[in-house]
């Protein structure tokens, strides 16, 4: 009985963060801040890690210490500016959902189901954060096109989409995730999609039955119309083919320029502490020679608040991950976790990672993978 009441509880705070998630997607939809809804989740997530008693994995670890390190670089800040709620807000949901998600796979509560249940209600969610978005800029920039940062949201749903057992609803939603990231003309993540939808495609084909040959070739059908009607997507957007040309000659949205300017400022500090320990939390954006800018880029954003000593954190967990992935046995899981580790591991080097909450939607496949192979493996307590 107590088992089935512990079960209900599991179940109570997945559904509360899930939503969470969900209006944190269409926080202009209530009359409230966004960070209601963060808040609300990494309550979930607080409650899970404080007071269920439970085996950590090592990949489990390294993010939790991670996100010590930002929390107390946090508190460290709030001596010298004012605090940046938003910023941590995303810093915390987006690293803490990985030790929630890997808890509700332990409790078998991510089955492909609710999974399946899950992926539709956050694709709905960014298609509507989508045209929000677009209308937004639009507005504000007076122009007929505009890139949409909001496609990130479904980069991030792909390897969840990985997991769902139906392979007509994986097929439609990796489509519709992959038409709004073209029509979003963010270069970065129409890059950064390329590996994870062809470990889609494996996986769609792999160990496929004599008696699924019909439905293997009508499948194959599916996807090269499909790929047809993408390229010609692809074609049509004569902002996003300008974009692309731009990047082959070598315009990177004066990002080069951020890069060596936040490169600069670390280099060129004349204290051993500012290249140990950075200048704190924020301190890019605080530092002069950034103007008030991010990096957009996590490695140099870590070594400019962080010092050396946030990168050795960072790479650490990648390091974790890596190992994760080397030890996983089941070859989907596998595929879902190198679409997951791809993704995180690109968006470090073109745009924001950890500092965006969206991770915590890519975090949900990474968690149903480790938490369900825990659980097989009589882990779980």
């Amino acid at each position: 009985m107590s088992n089935n009441k512990c079960l209900l509880s599991e179940k109570a705070l997945l559904y509360i963060a899930i939503i969470a998630l969900f209006c944190n997607m269409i926080y202009w939809a209530f009359p409230f801040r966004p960070i209601v809804w963060r808040i609300l989740f990494v309550f979930c997530s607080v409650d899970v890690i404080a007071l269920r008693r439970r085996q950590y994995t090592r990949l489990e670890k390294s993010v939790l210490f991670f996100t010590i390190l930002n929390c107390a670089y946090f508190v460290f800040s709030l001596v010298y500016m004012p605090p940046d709620f938003g910023q941590i807000g995303n810093i915390l949901v987006a690293l803490l959902s990985l030790s929630f998600f890997t808890h509700m796979g332990q409790c078998g509560c991510l089955t492909k189901r609710f999974l399946a249940v899950v992926a539709c209600l956050l694709v709905m969610g960014s298609i509507l954060q989508y045209y929000y978005e677009e209308r937004m800029a639009l507005a504000e920039l007076d122009a007929e096109n505009v890139t949409v940062n909001a496609t990130s949201s479904f980069l991030m749903l792909i390897p969840v989409l990985m997991l769902t057992r139906n392979d007509l609803l994986k097929f439609v939603g990796v489509t519709t995730c992959l038409l709004y990231i073209i029509a979003g003309a963010k270069r970065g993540n129409i890059l950064a999609a390329v590996l994870p939808t062809l470990f889609f495609v494996i996986m769609l084909f792999r160990g496929k039955s004599r008696r699924a040959v019909f439905r293997t070739l009508l499948l194959i059908i599916i996807i090269v119309v499909t790929g047809v009607l993408l390229y010609r997507q692809f074609l049509s957007n004569d902002y996003l083919l300008h974009r692309m040309e731009q990047t082959v000659e070598g315009n990177s949205s004066g990002r080069d320029v951020i890069y060596k300017h936040a490169w600069a400022a670390w280099e060129n500090s004349d204290s051993m502490i500012n290249i140990i320990f950075g200048y704190g939390f924020n301190g890019t954006i605080l530092h002069p020679i950034m103007n008030g800018m991010y990096a957009h880029n996590d490695w140099l954003e870590v070594l400019v608040d962080y010092g050396l000593l946030g990168v050795i954190f960072y790479l650490f967990v990648f390091w974790q991950f890596f190992i994760v992935i080397r030890q996983t046995k089941e070859i989907d899981g596998q595929m879902v976790l190198l679409s997951a580790f791809f993704i995180w591991l690109f968006k470090t080097v073109y745009s924001m990672g950890f500092t965006e909450s969206n991770l915590s939607i890519l975090f949900v496949a990474v968690g149903a993978v480790l938490g369900q192979r825990q659980l097989r493996e009589g882990f779980f307590s």
